[in-house]
């Protein structure tokens, strides 16, 4: 039986084109052997996000990218 032994949550910020920001959090509710493919594990999950004002103050993040 394979368990959780620790979750690192994140969140991932995108700006959007009027400024407003939008943090996107990924919440994990189940981890499971996969019953289709040995060996994996299937997991469940909501993404939570929030749009927020213009910040105050700019973000900058060394690993920000632009796509």
């Amino acid at each position: 039986m394979v368990k959780i032994a620790g979750v690192r949550h994140g969140v991932t910020e995108i700006t959007l084109s009027d400024g407003r920001l939008v943090r996107a959090t990924l919440h994990v509710k189940n981890v499971k052997p996969s019953s289709q493919k040995p060996g994996s594990v299937d997991i469940s999950y909501n993404v939570v996000t929030e749009v927020m004002a213009v910040p105050e103050v700019p973000i900058m993040d060394v690993h920000e990218t632009v796509q």
